[in-house]
């Protein structure tokens, strides 16, 4: 019996594999500096302040440097599948409140 993954299951897949290879969805030089950040203690991982806000299904994350503080923006789908977008400070995991 072949068991099929719906293809957000999929990406839940590839997103853990790059939480456990780096502490956010990032590429490249973004990558070398969210794992430094993680390692030195400045940052929370993607996985940690995912796991606090009870967020399953992720679709990207972005850790971003904005007005001297590291913040990670989440999207990602609810239970009823309905996409969010989520400012949280990524030293302490808090959400926060979008200005825009």
């Amino acid at each position: 019996m072949t068991m099929k993954l719906p293809i957000i299951h999929i990406r839940l897949l590839i997103t853990a594999l790059a939480i456990v290879l780096a502490p956010s969805a990032l590429a490249g030089d973004d990558q070398t500096r969210a794992r430094q950040l993680y390692e030195r203690g400045e940052i929370l991982s993607l996985e940690a302040i995912l796991k606090q806000h009870g967020i399953e299904r992720l679709l990207e994350a972005e850790l971003e440097h904005e007005r001297g503080h590291w913040i990670y923006e989440v999207e990602y789908l609810d239970e009823t599948g309905r996409v969010h977008e989520q400012y949280f400070d990524a030293r302490t995991g808090q959400a926060m409140e979008d200005d825009d």
